[in-house]
């Protein structure tokens, strides 16, 4: 799908999986129910019950509305959620054994801990002569995939939360990088407990950013957790920032 345009969002867990939306740029709808089909016929021949509606629109904003609004805020409440997430090679999906064991990877955290995983598949590659500040890990990645299990702002429910977030860090997501070996994690939708960010979130532009960095804020005055220099400040468990 991705290789004729398309972007996919999708949805899975041990009991549902869905792609809400399929979004075909500059394609009728019927362009986007060609690319779909193939997939709908696999379901076909697997006696799999589904259903499906193609919609055509003349702005994104129109699309995103009507499979993701509503806007401003969209139907994903990302505050109810814990995340982790992983960049997934297409090296991975296109060999039969890399593939399996992340199968294996993704059944376990579904069915181990009740994980909901929502994925976005594009084609990122970059194109030629472009140098930007974009990870490189996107360039050779399919699908964005996260992973979440329920998050609660109840501070009766605070001890659980921190457990649940712990899980995630230790044995939710360890076998997802390990089906996944050298790729990395897109940082506005990952694991903050996450060893080795430099890599997995910036890759080989980390020092060129941090370069510019240095250049425009080199007191480090703005700061985000594991976000390029943010090492130079140490956070105490009450936030409190002191140099490091």
């Amino acid at each position: 799908m991705t290789d004729q345009g398309a972007m996919v969002v999708f949805l899975y867990s041990s009991s549902i999986f869905a792609i809400n939306p399929l979004t075909a740029y500059n394609k009728t709808a019927e362009e986007a129910k060609a690319i779909l089909q193939p997939f709908l016929d696999v379901l076909a021949d697997l006696s799999i019950p589904y259903s499906s509606a193609a919609t055509n629109y003349s702005s994104y904003r129109d699309h995103y509305d009507k499979w993701m609004g509503p806007l401003p805020y969209g139907h994903v409440e990302v505050e109810s959620y814990n995340f982790g997430s992983r960049l997934v090679p297409r090296s991975v999906l296109s060999d039969t054994t890399s593939r399996a064991t992340y199968i294996d990877a993704i059944r376990y955290g579904a069915d181990t801990y009740g994980v909901l995983s929502a994925g976005v598949a594009l084609n990122a590659s970059a194109p030629a002569g472009v140098d930007n500040a974009v990870n490189p890990h996107w360039r050779d990645a399919t699908i964005h995939v996260q992973y979440s299990t329920a998050w609660s702002n109840d501070p009766a429910q605070w001890d659980t939360m921190i457990s649940d977030q712990k899980r995630m860090t230790d044995d939710i997501m360890p076998p997802i990088e390990a089906a996944t070996p050298g790729s990395g994690n897109y940082v506005n939708e990952v694991d903050f407990r996450i060893d080795g960010w430099k890599e997995k979130f910036f890759g080989s532009k980390y020092d060129k950013l941090l370069e510019i960095k240095q250049k425009w804020d080199s007191t480090g005055v703005f700061y985000a957790l594991k976000t390029v220099g943010s090492d130079v400040w140490d956070v105490a468990a009450d936030g409190r920032m002191c140099r490091a």
